[in-house]
């Protein structure tokens, strides 16, 4: 009997303190709603007709060209993307045939790109704005052909050195070599497992 009574009395209090909880007035926390460009300066661009951007990196020319890679292989190179408003953008074509461009830093005329399989130096000999020489500069990793199997690259560091994360297949853990590490390209050309 004393355990039913005090089965019912912790009920009761249950109830009580219910009652108060639904009773007190609701507190709105929703931040009230911003639009992104009070928080960032926005300029956009417009996109030619038939170019799916779809950006994967981006890096600064030295004559003031935006690069910028896709998830479908290829690189443009962007003309007057810092006028407000946007007038006098052009897009050319820089590069194709890739596989997901993760990755874009311009060092000493050339511009390095991170693809999945590989890190790939590309340069215009001729100056006609478009690529000629595609140069494997590394690819000491493995890919199985999961879809997730991505290859993200950083710009050059202080040292001169090009950083490399290599997405994980699976969840947190693969048998393919290297992969969740994150490897060093050196400026001597030399690929350094460094940290997993």
């Amino acid at each position: 009997m004393v355990a039913t009574g005090m089965r019912l009395l912790v009920c009761l209090m249950l109830f009580g303190a219910w009652r108060a909880v639904s009773a007190a007035p609701i507190l709105d926390t929703t931040p009230a709603a911003a639009s992104e460009g009070e928080y960032y300066r926005l300029v956009k661009i417009p996109i030619p007709e038939g170019i799916v951007l779809e950006a994967g990196a981006m890096d600064w020319m030295p004559d003031g060209r935006l690069a910028v890679s896709t998830r479908r292989g290829e690189i443009y190179l962007v003309e007057n993307v810092l006028h407000e408003p946007a007038s006098g953008v052009q897009f050319k074509r820089f590069a194709s045939g890739m596989h997901e461009v993760l990755g874009l830093a311009y060092r000493d005329g050339s511009l390095y790109a991170a693809q999945r399989g590989e890190l790939t130096r590309l340069t215009d000999t001729d100056g006609d704005g478009r690529a000629d020489t595609f140069e494997t500069v590394a690819d000491g990793w493995d890919i199985s052909g999961d879809y997730h199997e991505y290859t993200f690259g950083s710009h050059f560091d202080p040292h001169g050195d090009l950083w490399l994360t290599l997405c994980l297949t699976g969840s947190f853990s693969s048998p393919v070599k290297y992969r969740g590490w994150c490897l060093r390209y050196t400026k001597d050309g030399k690929l350094v497992p460094t940290a997993h």
